[in-house]
């Protein structure tokens, strides 16, 4: 079994590329614990029956979601001539349905809710907490002793590393995408000291500047991008457009070390410009019509239901876990794990136009080197930025499947 840890639409996408693409993208879906010989044929229309893509989908609780899987796993023996059941999970997704009387989402997903306080938009949301929770879902929900593989995309990326990490007794291999994984936190006050003053140096800049990640961590984030003057899906429109491939302008490389001087040479959905937020930094660089027409990998109809969708849900829930790499609380809770590596298989995969690869210097070649012990390899795909799994999904399946069946 595979678990992969990112947007749920990222996962809807590869399954549409799949379909369309038939038989030849089809070998390239391995997953031998959901007998993949059976989807290959569905797919490819050798076998007749139907794939059924059914929930528990945005789940609260392992028992409630153990209960379900149970009552679909009934279903698939009494309709197995018919349909192949595929169950999904979003551990992380918000319900749109759920409000209090402030107009407040109720539940922000499983792993993103817990401990939130709507009031305060405080949160004690920790990479620990995700951890088990992924655990628990494996475990007890799923029935699983082990799994194959675990996928993680940004911040699902490190949830995947610490996950893999921690406990590699059920997490067998690792794939990283975007988001390198430096190491668990180090017993080291004096960096964390120089690196919290990091923010007064990006603000005596000549051009004043500040870090999107502490930005995001503030109370006003949500709001500033939910109801921004040029609308929401202008600015889904823009944010996806300057952090994929498709802006000429992203040209990463390596930066020498953490200070604002090298800082500053990321780009402004990174190192913003101090007096703005971000959906007035993004606008600066609103992709044309001719631009927006050319995007195949992000089509209106597909932006509108993504801002149909956060216009209800927020981005509360995926912002809260911006706290658990600005909090030295939360972060210090990882120093009992300082010094320890991936011992499992793992892989890292990311667009060639991502700046995500360098934002935080010596990443890469830390994961490389020091925070792994059995690394495979790292593959930067041509024509993707950050969002490598939707701008080229067939080459990272392909990768997929490389590593997964080696």
């Amino acid at each position: 079994m595979s678990l992969f840890l990112g947007a749920k639409d990222d996962m809807a996408k590869y399954i549409c590329k799949i379909r369309d693409a038939g038989v030849e993208l089809a070998s390239h879906v391995s997953d031998a614990r959901l007998h993949s010989a059976e989807l290959r044929n569905i797919l490819a229309g050798i076998d007749v029956r139907k794939i059924l893509l059914t929930g528990p989908c945005s789940i609260h609780n392992v028992e409630v979601a153990r209960t379900v899987i149970d009552s679909i796993a009934v279903l698939q023996q009494e309709c197995q001539d018919s349909f192949k059941f595929i169950v999904r999970l979003f551990g992380e997704k918000p319900r749109s349905s759920n409000f209090d009387k402030q107009g407040n989402i109720n539940f922000r997903g499983f792993i993103a809710h817990p401990d939130f306080d709507v009031d305060t938009r405080q949160n004690v949301v920790t990479t620990e907490k995700g951890i088990d929770d992924m655990r628990d879902l494996m475990v007890y929900a799923l029935n699983k002793n082990s799994v194959h593989c675990l996928i993680g995309h940004d911040f699902g990326s490190i949830l995947a590393a610490h996950t893999s990490l921690i406990r590699a007794d059920i997490f067998h291999s690792v794939i990283l995408m975007s988001a390198p994984f430096e190491g668990t936190s180090k017993i080291d006050i004096q960096k964390d000291i120089k690196q919290t003053n990091i923010h007064e140096d990006l603000r005596l800049l000549s051009n004043p500047r500040k870090h999107y990640q502490w930005y995001y961590s503030e109370k006003r984030a949500n709001d500033d991008m939910i109801y921004c003057k040029q609308g929401l899906k202008s600015f889904l429109r823009a944010y996806y457009h300057v952090k994929s491939a498709d802006w000429l302008k992203n040209k990463p490389h390596n930066l020498k070390e953490w200070s604002a001087s090298e800082l500053s040479k990321l780009p402004g959905y990174y190192i913003m410009d101090y007096d703005l937020n971000m959906a007035e930094q993004v606008n600066i660089d609103m992709p044309s019509k001719d631009e927006v027409r050319s995007c195949l990998w992000l089509t209106d109809d597909e932006l509108d239901y993504y801002s149909n969708t956060f216009s209800k849900t927020s981005f509360q829930g995926g912002l809260n876990y911006y706290r658990c790499m600005t909090d030295d609380k939360v972060r210090n809770k990882l120093r009992l794990y300082s010094n320890m590596t991936i011992s499992v298989p793992s892989l890292f995969i990311a667009g060639k136009s991502d700046w995500g690869i360098y934002q935080k210097p010596g990443a890469l070649e830390n994961m490389k080197n020091k925070a792994t012990s059995n690394f495979l390899g790292a593959h930067f795909i041509d024509g993707a930025g950050h969002w490598v799994q939707q701008e080229k999904p067939e080459e990272v399946l392909k990768l997929f499947y490389q590593f997964i069946s080696s």
